[in-house]
């Protein structure tokens, strides 16, 4: 683990050419299929068609042939990436070939977050404390960057590490119906990761080699109504997603960065 402060110029340069967990959710995107593989034909004579190509026929029942597109779609997806994928390829591509952090565009969204997880890091630290504070040796503490301990050009960057087991992750939603969603699923007691950050904190638990995350929400605008701004959840390490899903998809999409800069350039990766 490395102490910086986050976002920093060195920050930055430490995560260059790094696959990072809050990016993690965009490798995992899954390809589009439609067009590579098609079923057409009549009544008695269905065929799977691949680029144009007939590839399996003669199906006599449509379901049939549609079963063996699927199956054939699904194989294909496990060697292949979704545009967004092949986008955050190219960024980390730049990286290794510039020498320069690619991740340098801000808009109105992150900058809110960046404002305003200070404030949420202070809101956050007495109720973690609170609640998690007799199974805790050390206090919640700000870290910048944590490298897969063997998965080279793998790494995640948690807003605090708590204690000997526990991350933190805080979130600062623009959208103020976001947090209201939120906030309702909440005091129903249904409040989970959203689908989006899934990826990142779990991906996180599996950089860190850690158990669990807090997990949280902070709109300081709601504070005019009376109501507390932070939402925390306690989420807990996922062995089955990340050994079966994640993992191997992001080790595979390593693997896939360096033989493409092989490729371009030659010789070893320059990190």
């Amino acid at each position: 683990m490395t102490e910086l402060k986050q976002r920093s110029n060195l920050w930055r340069r430490l995560r260059i050419g790094d696959i990072t967990a809050s990016r993690f959710g965009d490798v995992l995107t899954t390809p589009l299929a439609k067009g590579v593989f098609a079923v057409d034909g009549e009544r008695g004579g269905w065929r799977v068609v691949a680029n144009g190509e007939i590839i399996i026929g003669d199906y006599t029942r449509k379901a049939d042939a549609d079963e063996k597109r699927a199956e054939l779609a699904a194989e294909w997806r496990k060697t292949h990436w979704s545009q967004t994928a092949e986008s955050y390829l190219d960024e980390k591509l730049s990286e290794w070939i510039n020498g320069q952090p690619a991740d340098v565009w801000k808009a109105d969204a992150v900058e809110w977050g960046t404002a305003n997880e200070p404030y949420a890091f202070e809101a956050a630290l007495p109720v973690i404390q609170e609640r998690f504070g007799q199974s805790l040796s050390t206090p919640v503490d700000e870290c910048a960057y944590i490298h897969h301990a063997t998965e080279p050009y793998i790494g995640c960057s948690p807003d605090g590490i708590i204690g000997d087991d526990g991350l933190l992750e805080l979130k600062c939603p623009y959208s103020g119906a976001k947090w209201i969603r939120a906030k309702r699923a909440f005091d129903r007691g249904e409040w989970t990761v959203p689908a989006e950050n899934l990826a990142q904190v779990q991906g996180s638990l599996w950089v860190a080699d850690r158990s669990w995350y807090a997990f949280c929400y902070f709109d300081p605008r709601v504070r005019a109504s009376g109501l507390d701004p932070l939402l925390m959840i306690k989420v807990e390490r996922d062995d089955d997603y990340i050994n079966n899903v994640l993992a191997p998809r992001i080790c595979a999409f390593r693997d896939y960065l360096v033989t493409t800069y092989h490729a371009m350039i030659g010789g070893k990766a320059p990190f």
